[in-house]
């Protein structure tokens, strides 16, 4: 029996009976959870230079983000999650006991169970957000209604539903208008008023809801259990929290209660009074017995390895550089518990999606990826790898004018040279401090790369104080515009922040909110934009706190040097910041030093890891900041380098 108001689907709490220990997991989650405690420990840490007042600033909002905040898990996988006066709903299953995956419009996530009793839940989310839960009121029988016969019997009437209540939906209401409210609730009583429901002691039933009609068959188990087959087959059941011959009280999968009344005196409905079709009585319901092949289960999970590109036979993959992202798709009925490429741990999606990025020895690599799931079955995929060594110049080539002018003529005349300038100096949230000099940074390096270099005003985007959206705005049109032949140059001043917990970086946009990382731009996203962006090389100048993320692990700094053409032949995805994972001041000597070596450069040619040598000693010796260059990895570097070209004379 499925019940529709206003396109919301009440269907019938379903009850599974719990037979191992991720079962009872189960059964301890499965409930809707009333959100008591919200942390952040980057957020926090913060705090502690914050004035009072910002603290308490502070505190209040979160206060105010969890009022009315709850979370319900339901038994069907669906679940709805209201945080911060925002309703989420979608589809959630659990992975290897302690990974809360969940999917929905707004895309794919998990979290971490920290903590789960049946008085308690604590769940770490993936922005680094911890929750702290206790069970949300559920409504209980307030009476003991007898034996199953004696529920039978009572629940065979003709009922009309007077009430339905549902929180999720009310909580959408919080923002809305008055007459938007008057029309829901005017609506949920139009179709009260032309609904009921006709249970008959032959096991069938009735169903008018408005102008939809539903027949089939009913049945309980226990006596709290009413379960439900429709004529096209699909099973349903719902808790009876309260029953006796004036009232009857079910409660749904989603959270909502709805009351019913009995009809027609409340007389026992013995058969088909309403000349609808009678469906066969159904069958006795039983709890479905233990499966012990399933509890026995000793099937191994799929393994399909889709970088590199395995083939059936024993095969050895040629490659050239010193590291390689291995990626593929692990299956298994009961969940994937882990994937490891060589003993390293690969990141695991919700879908079963996996990479891992290994080192390379010269010469051939055995490599091994090994997932396991929930109930310790093991799969592995071999095959080899070899890494070509690199070829050694017999002789170091000198960088200088005259070298290599035929080759990088012919190279710089094929493409464009595009750049992108973000800068945020003021903020609209009080709680983030304005800074006075990213503009005007970005303005004067501007300025010097059209007066000097090759680059065109045509072909510049300066984005002053923008949000979120400008910027992914602008890195779409470039994906859009630029071709595998052009350059593109990144350039970025303000705010940034390290958060040490999940090891992620970011940039804060002029509509960044202290308190959430909403409208915080990931290094992550970022990373992904210039992999997808199809120029021959990419740029990135950060000069920002913490931009130091943007290398993760990797010792980004090289004092070795090719040749010109050479590296312009390469593609390659650089970055140079102005400090590792620290603070750095608004008054920037990383970008003084940077320009002022720009423009006294003498030669018609430099790369930008040239570029950087140049000046990172000064920037050292006269900040307390330590700059950065190296590949921007997984991001489709191969080992060339971006290359300034001067303008004629």
């Amino acid at each position: 029996m499925r019940i529709y108001a206003l396109q919301v689907v009440l269907s019938l709490l379903l009850l599974i009976p719990s037979f191992s220990q991720a079962q009872n997991k189960l059964q301890l989650l499965v409930k809707s959870w009333k959100i008591v405690a919200a942390n952040h420990a980057g957020n926090e840490a913060q705090l502690y230079s914050a004035t009072q007042a910002q603290k308490n600033a502070y505190y209040q909002k979160v206060k105010q983000m969890i009022q009315g905040a709850y979370l319900a898990i339901r038994p069907n996988n669906t679940y709805t999650f209201y945080f911060n006066q925002r309703t989420e709903t979608g589809s959630w299953r659990l992975i290897g006991g302690n990974v809360l995956a969940t999917s929905s419009p707004n895309g794919q996530a998990q979290a971490v169970i920290q903590r789960l009793t049946a008085q308690k839940l604590v769940i770490l989310l993936q922005d680094g957000t911890l929750l702290t839960c206790t069970p949300k009121h559920w409504q209980k029988a307030s009476q003991d209604v007898g034996n199953p016969g004696q529920v039978k019997q009572l629940v065979a009437r003709k009922w009309k539903a007077i009430a339905i209540k549902n929180a999720a939906m009310e909580a959408q209401l919080i923002n809305a208008t008055a007459q938007e409210k008057s029309t829901y609730y005017q609506r949920l009583q139009q179709m009260m008023n032309n609904s009921w429901f006709e249970f008959r002691t032959d096991g069938t039933y009735f169903m008018r809801l408005a102008a939809n009609q539903e027949e089939g068959t009913w049945s309980m188990v226990g006596k709290t259990i009413l379960v439900t087959r429709s004529s096209q087959g699909k099973a349903d059941r719902s808790i009876i929290t309260k029953i006796n011959t004036s009232e009857m009280v079910l409660m749904t999968s989603d959270g909502s209660t709805m009351s019913l009344v009995p009809q027609g005196g409340g007389s026992i409905v013995h058969n088909n009074n309403n000349n609808t079709p009678v469906t066969p009585k159904p069958p006795k319901v039983t709890p479905k017995k233990r499966n012990k092949k399933t509890a026995q289960d000793k099937t191994p999970p799929s393994i399909q390895v889709t970088t590199p590109k395995v083939m059936a036979r024993g095969f050895e993959i040629v490659h050239a550089n010193k590291t390689i992202t291995v990626k593929g798709v692990a299956s298994d009925a009961n969940g994937i518990f882990e994937v490891k490429v060589n003993g390293v741990d690969a990141s695991i999606q919700a879908n079963g999606a996996f990479s891992a990025t290994i080192k390379l020895a010269v010469g051939k690599n055995s490599i091994q990826v090994e997932a396991t799931d929930t109930k310790n079955n093991t799969a592995k995929v071999d095959f080899v790898i070899e890494r070509k060594a690199a070829k050694v110049a017999k002789k170091k080539v000198e960088l200088v004018d005259d070298d290599f002018d035929f080759d990088i003529k012919k190279l710089a005349k094929t493409g464009k040279y595009y750049a992108l300038f973000i800068a945020v100096e003021q903020y609209a949230d009080p709680a983030i401090n304005d800074l006075d000099k990213p503009v005007k940074d970005a303005q004067k390096l501007l300025a010097t790369l059209l007066s000097h270099y090759t680059f065109s005003q045509s072909n510049i985007t300066f984005l002053k104080n923008p949000k979120r959206e400008d910027i992914i705005a602008s890195l779409d049109k470039l994906q859009q515009t630029i071709t595998k032949k052009d350059n593109l140059l990144i350039f970025y001043a303000g705010h940034g922040h390290w958060n040490a917990n999940t090891n992620t970086g970011y940039w804060l946009p002029s509509d960044a909110k202290k308190t959430n990382t909403a409208n915080w731009f990931r290094n992550s996203t970022l990373k992904d934009y210039i992999a997808g962006i199809p120029s021959k090389h990419t740029l990135l100048i950060a000069d920002a706190c913490f931009s130091g993320g943007i290398f993760k692990t990797r010792n980004a700094f090289t004092d070795a040097s090719q040749a010109i053409n050479k590296l312009y032949e390469l593609p390659s995805r650089k970055a140079m910041t102005s400090g590792n994972l620290q603070t750095v001041p608004d008054k920037s000597v990383f970008l003084e030093y940077l320009i002022k070596r720009l423009s006294s450069n003498g030669k018609k040619y430099i790369s930008s890891e040239q570029l950087f040598s140049s000046f990172r000693t000064a920037v050292m010796n006269n900040s307390q900041n330590t700059p950065r260059y190296g590949d921007i990895q997984n991001a489709g570097d191969e080992g060339g380098d971006f290359i300034f070209i001067r303008q004629k004379k």
